[in-house]
C-alpha cells in the first residue's frame, strides 16, 4: 500500500459482513476469497444470462455472447472432450474470453498452495486439488500408515 501512496491512490481497508459486501460490490472495490472446482461456478460467474443479485451469480454483470455460446456448449455437452474445450474457448479463444488475456472482468490476486504436515509413516495418498474452503479430508478413506 506504501507503493499507491506514493502515487497518491489512499486505500483504506475495511472488513464488512457479506449483506454490506454484496450491497456495496458493484460501487466499490471490493476484495474476496474464493474457490472452487465446480464447472457450474464459472457458468454462474460468466454466463450474462445468469446475473441475479438475490443468488450473488454474475455479479460483475459480465456479458459476452461469443463466451455465453462456449459456456451453454459447455454446459450441455455430453461429450467431455468437447465441454473442456469449450470451457478453454470461453477463458480465451485467441480473441475474446474471460481470462487475463481477454476481458478480464476478475482481478485473481492470490493462488493458495496448501501445505501437509503429517507424521513421517502417514500415506495420505494422492491429495485432491483443494479450492478455498475445501475439505483437506476428501480423501481420507485412502489413508494409511507406511
Amino acid at each position: 500500500m506504501r507503493k499507491l501512496k506514493k502515487l497518491g491512490i489512499n486505500i483504506k481497508v475495511e472488513g464488512k459482513s457479506w449483506d454490506e459486501i454484496y450491497t456495496l460490490c458493484y460501487s466499490s472495490p471490493n476484495v474476496w476469497g474464493y474457490g472452487s472446482l465446480d464447472p457450474t461456478d464459472i457458468y454462474l460467474r460468466y454466463y450474462s444470462k445468469s446475473y441475479d443479485p438475490s443468488t450473488r451469480n454474475n455479479v460483475i454483470m459480465y456479458n459476452n455472447s461469443v463466451v455465453d455460446n462456449y459456456l451453454r456448449t459447455a454446459m450441455t455437452s455430453s461429450d467431455q472432450d468437447t465441454a473442456i474445450k469449450n470451457w478453454q474457448l470461453a477463458a480465451w479463444d485467441g480473441t475474446t474470453g474471460f481470462s487475463e488475456k481477454g476481458d478480464a472482468p476478475w482481478l485473481w490476486m492470490a493462488t493458495i498452495n496448501y501445505v501437509y504436515i503429517m507424521d513421517e509413516d502417514l500415506d495420505i495418498g494422492t491429495p485432491r486439488i483443494q479450492p478455498h474452503g475445501a475439505n483437506i479430508f476428501g480423501n481420507i478413506l485412502e489413508w494409511k500408515r507406511a
